[in-house]
């Protein structure tokens, strides 16, 4: 659930239309039929920068005179945080609207445009520089079309010889630290770039630098910068391009020096801001406190920066070249035995005495695949499994987030894949078993399926589902993905193998909601008659409900069906191999499915996967020392260190305690206790409630725990009321239970803090008001959107897709090849044959041969079925031509025996090229 800021509604069907400067439509410009005009009225989408069409829309795209906007009354203004946005570290063109940026961008992108001068350079930056949200005329969303496909057309290299002469930060800033489109393949390309062109960008900002530091100022002409946009531009360009591209210290070595070279010029710059005389620079003229938020806003940047640069020389070695470590002076025996037993371990992957376990076993976690390897299943060895302690060994740094990170993903991902590592091994160990003695498989596989419960000797106990007599039906694809029809036996219970199809269908109602789950982890085990193993492991991509459907069929009693969506595209290949054979099969194969739901873990192991430096709050989750933590301190939010903010909270008040205002600046201790002795004195809540309002306003991270009926939720309420009142949006609310959410979006709802609430999910369990602010109303209530038309034209897409795959599999497993694919074949294989079976056919064969037309008109085959495809080819296979031949014969030999053999070829009469038949009969 989130609270977020809504625009005004749309305008509905049967207003007048304006044009761009607010104006009714003059009567000159209309069109026939009484419409305005096309081409003199602007586009609608054009004005906000998002018109897809470009210069094949039919609507002007020319910009007219914009009439002043106004923020509308449910539009609260929500304060420009500069701790949460680049915004103050860049100049920009407030008054560049997305239409004149579109207009100004055309000459810059045609074929055959090059600079030529610095002061082209200059334009097109403050053009692009346009898209920010400091320029109220750009909306979110906004941004100049198909910019990351236009920018490779520019010629690179004379761009940067014309910087040469200009250094050109405002590049950095508007191409690389990029305030134009959001979407993540645009911005990679952007960056790519840098990757590209990266030796004389250094050059280009290195000499210029050298010259700009020594001359202490960042003038350049008539332009004045900064040194907070200067630092600002290159750490974030540097280290976006660092995260994105991790080849790039191999494939630019010197981007490692390039780093500690500007990381050298900011402490410089920091050092010279003091100096007498000091730096040329607006900072110093900036009051203490904010100049003191812009540096520390730099200094994260830099640290942000020289992690980074750092971990690239971070060498991870054996154990035996790793220092001896040092047991804490107070940690208990217990802890010490502990730590020399597991000091001694079998790192992961390349870092294991024996080398890598399986395939899936590395020492990256970005390597690991989230779904296991088959090799991994049937790995017997024990997985490497961090202890998640400071003091236990690690071959990351004991400190660092990659080790937090590290931890955190093993131990989940251990969670996901023991329960099928365990049950295929133990399936696997049976089959070897299953030739000398009977096993637990062996009697499921007898009775169509069941529960397969470990034996007692097992060292994990481990019970899962066995689904037995796996059949395959054709592959789909839909917005899942590609999946296949899994045919199986209905496992030996009464019920679901009722002669009742009602009792059957209740059955799988209630099984469904705990086994053969949507998205949950099952695995294929298919043995063939050599006795190969193999297993694909896959989700379930069919509802619950399918299932339910199912065993409504005649054949529900004994058999039913999932669709399931394999990980490797091998076990599709080998699926569609078998639904082509037509052979029996003497192969064994049957579907286990894992007590585990996959995707209710997948997302948080592919965040755990993310790069270390994007992890919030990352100094207060590493691991630490018990005395670190002790001595931790944690900071207020950083949007409440904005020079001149404070949080207003006279709503905390009754109306009686007549309180006009009380303000709260986290920075100051004065403000802070005299807030909180004033909340505790005359506010709604008691003692322990303010301190919990006030603790939690003034740090970065809070946790408030109590026993029941202390109104923790009330507090809760309060906190949210404050955020609302102050406008700190959008707020993020996330609960264990439907319940729960429901419960406190109900508080927020009866205590009239806002209505400007949207509930994700579908499932409401207390209050049925919520139900209008779920988001799929609210986004009906928008109207038409943008998203919402793409959103169909992707559907239909999607549809065309899913039609093709059925056509595809459907010619693949049918049992009859169509005879057009015979014909394609052999005009490739065989193009002499080609012409003389369709194109070079003899005039009597092409009159007695049926066509597509025959079946039009009425006309049907004595013997065949009414479907029967009606095909030269078929003519050919079935010997027609003969058939026509021998009858023929027949009537000229009334008067003879039909035992009478005759010395005559009858394939003689097809000797001649130009053999002609002047009577025929339709078959």
């Amino acid at each position: 659930m989130s609270f977020s800021s809504r625009g005004g509604a749309p305008p509905s069907r049967g207003r007048p239309r304006l044009n761009a400067a607010g104006n009714s439509i003059a009567a000159g410009t209309v069109r026939r039929g009484g419409g305005p005009s096309h081409q003199t009225q602007p586009c609608r989408y054009f004005l906000r920068g998002s018109c897809r069409l470009g210069s094949n829309c039919q609507w002007s795209h020319t910009t007219a005179r914009r009439t002043e906007r106004h923020p509308t009354g449910n539009q609260p203004s929500v304060p420009n945080f500069p701790g949460l946005s680049n915004d103050d570290f860049s100049k920009v063109e407030l008054n560049q609207t997305p239409g004149k940026t579109f207009n100004s961008l055309k000459s810059y992108v045609e074929d055959t445009f090059k600079f030529q001068t610095a002061e082209q350079v200059y334009r097109f930056l403050s053009i692009v520089c346009s898209a920010s949200s400091q320029n109220t005329s750009w909306v979110s969303g906004a941004k100049p079309p198909k910019m990351g496909r236009e920018m490779a057309l520019y010629d690179l290299p004379m761009l940067y010889v014309s910087l040469k002469q200009h250094l050109d930060f405002g590049l950095f800033n508007a191409v690389f630290g990029i305030r134009l489109g959001r979407q993540e393949y645009n911005e990679h390309a952007l960056y790519g770039l840098i990757h590209s062109n990266f030796e004389i960008i250094q050059n280009t900002v290195e000499s210029n630098m050298r010259r700009l530091m020594s001359a202490r100022s960042f003038r350049d002409g008539p332009t004045h910068f900064s040194g907070k946009q200067i630092f600002k531009v290159m750490f974030v360009t540097l280290f976006e391009y660092l995260t994105r591209f991790k080849e790039a210290p191999i494939a630019n070595p010197s981007v490692r020096n390039f780093a500690e070279q500007i990381i050298g010029w900011f402490d410089e710059w920091l050092v010279a801001l003091d100096s007498k005389p000091p730096f040329q620079d607006e900072c110093t003229t900036y009051s203490e406190e904010k100049r003191e938020f812009i540096i520390e806003n730099l200094q994260r940047d830099r640290e942000r920066v020289s992690r980074v640069i750092n971990r690239g020389q971070t060498v991870v070695v054996n154990n035996d070249a790793q220092p001896a470590y040092q047991i804490p002076s107070d940690a208990d025996p217990g802890l010490v035995a502990a730590l020399e037993r597991v000091f001694d371990y079998d790192g992961p992957g390349e870092l294991c005495e024996t080398g890598p376990r399986h395939d899936n076993d590395h020492a990256e976690i970005e390597l690991i695949r989230i779904a296991p390897t088959r090799n991994e299943l049937l790995c017997e060895d024990d997985p490497y499994l961090p202890a998640n302690f400071f003091e236990a060994p690690h071959f990351h740094e004991p400190r660092s987030v990659e080790r937090l990170l590290d931890i955190q993903f093993r131990l989940l991902r251990e969670e996901l894949t023991s329960p099928i590592r365990l049950a295929v091994q133990l399936i696997v160990e049976d089959i070897k078993k299953s030739r000398t003695r009977v096993t637990t498989l062996s009697k499921l596989l007898d009775a169509k399926g069941g529960r397969y419960v470990a034996p007692a000797s097992v060292r994990e106990s481990i019970m899962f589902s066995v689904f037995t007599g796996v059949e395959f039906e054709p592959l789909e694809l839909n917005n899942r993905g590609i999946s296949v029809g899994i045919e199986f036996d209905t496992p030996p219970y009464s019920r679901a193998r009722s002669n009742r199809p009602a009792v059957r269908a209740e059955y799988w109602q209630q099984v469904s909601k705990k086994r053969l789950m949507q998205d949950g982890l099952v695995a294929l085990i298919w043995k063939d008659y050599l006795g190969n193993v193999d297993v694909y492991v896959g989700t379930v991509a069919s509802f619950g409900g399918d299932l339910v459907d199912c065993s409504r069929k005649p054949e529900g009693q004994y058999r039913v069906s999932i669709r399931v969506s394999f990980f490797d595209a091998k076990a599709n290949i080998r699926i569609v191999q078998a639904l082509q054979n037509r052979r029996r099969h003497n192969d064994t194969r049957f579907l286990i499915e894992a007590p585990v739901f996959y995707e209710g873990i997948r997302p948080f192991l592919e965040a755990l996967k993310r790069e270390p430096e994007l992890l919030p709050f990352a100094q207060y989750l590493r691991l630490q020392s018990k005395q670190e933590l002790t001595r931790t301190v944690i900071g207020p939010p950083l949007y409440s260190r904005t020079p001149g903010f404070s949080f207003e909270l006279k709503d905390l008040f009754s109306d009686e305690a007549a309180v006009p205002s009380l303000r709260l600046n986290t920075r100051d201790p004065d403000s802070i206790a005299n807030a909180r002795a004033q909340l505790i004195r005359s506010s709604r809540m008691d003692p322990s409630q303010a301190d919990a309002v006030v603790d939690s306003l003034t740090r970065e991270v809070a946790l408030i725990q109590g026993p029941p009926g202390t109104g923790k939720s009330y507090t809760g309420l309060e906190l949210i009321r404050v955020l609302v009142k102050n406008q700190i949006a959008p707020i993020l609310l996330v609960a264990f239970t439907n319940h729960a959410l429901d419960h406190m979006l109900t508080g927020i709802l009866d205590a009239n803090i806002t209505t400007n609430i949207v509930r994700l999910g579908s499932r409401f369990s207390i209050d049925e008001r919520l139900s209008k602010y779920s988001l799929s109303t609210v986004e009906r209530d928008e109207g038409r959107s943008r998203l919402g038309s793409s959103g169909k034209a992707a559907y239909r897409k999607m549809k065309e897709l899913e039609k093709d795959m059925r056509t595809l599999m459907a010619d693949i497993s049918s049992h009859k090849v169509p005879a057009s694919h015979i014909e394609k074949h052999i005009s490739f294989a065989y193009p002499h044959h080609h012409g003389e079976f369709f194109t070079h056919v003899p005039s009597w064969i092409e009159a007695i041969a049926p066509k597509p037309s025959d079946h039009d008109e009425g006309w049907e085959t004595i013997g065949e079925s009414p479907g029967q495809e009606q095909s030269i080819i078929n003519f050919w296979l079935k010997g027609r031509d003969l058939q026509f031949l021998e009858t023929r014969g027949m009537k000229g030999a009334k008067g003879k025996s039909s035992r009478h053999i005759s010395s005559h070829n009858q394939f003689d009469m097809l000797s001649g090229p130009n053999t002609e038949l002047h009577e025929h009969v339709r078959p």
